[in-house]
């Protein structure tokens, strides 16, 4: 039986808050259960569906963003593109916040890529003054 690091279980917890907070605005929230899917979540409020993904990563202390690797960035637009649907990518913090924008939008975020040593991959990041609130990221304000 494989253990959940301690990324791992904080990735999950972070996932679990940002559907809580979708929960409270009105939405059903639905787990995909192919782990290949487009989406973390398939989210459903007053006959409309959206895709999201969820993403608990602290922001960086070089500059105030957050983000992922870029092979992942690269995938949900080509699997966005090819079934033609709109994906909200989602992060939250240890601040609590809630905070996003559509894959679309992501470009004029102010996009910063490097390479992870770590994880000895590329990365993309987005600033966070860039991104929206998670609830007006949905009421279209």
């Amino acid at each position: 039986m494989e253990t959940e690091s301690k990324k791992e279980i904080k990735g999950r917890i972070g996932e679990q808050y940002i559907a809580k907070k979708l929960i409270k605005l009105g939405f059903k929230v639905f787990y995909p259960e192919d782990k290949y899917s487009i989406s973390d979540r398939i989210l459903i409020k007053e006959d409309r569906i959206y895709l999201a993904q969820f993403k608990f990563k602290e922001l960086r202390n070089i500059r105030p963003d957050t983000g992922f690797a870029k092979n992942q960035y690269e995938n949900y637009k080509n699997d966005q593109e090819k079934h033609k649907l709109k994906l909200a990518v989602l992060f939250t913090d240890d601040s609590g916040e809630v905070y996003g924008e559509w894959l679309d939008n992501l470009a004029d975020c102010e996009p910063e890529e490097f390479w992870n040593r770590r994880d000895k991959q590329n990365m993309i990041c987005w600033l966070k003054s860039k991104l929206r609130n998670y609830e007006e990221l949905f009421n279209g304000k």
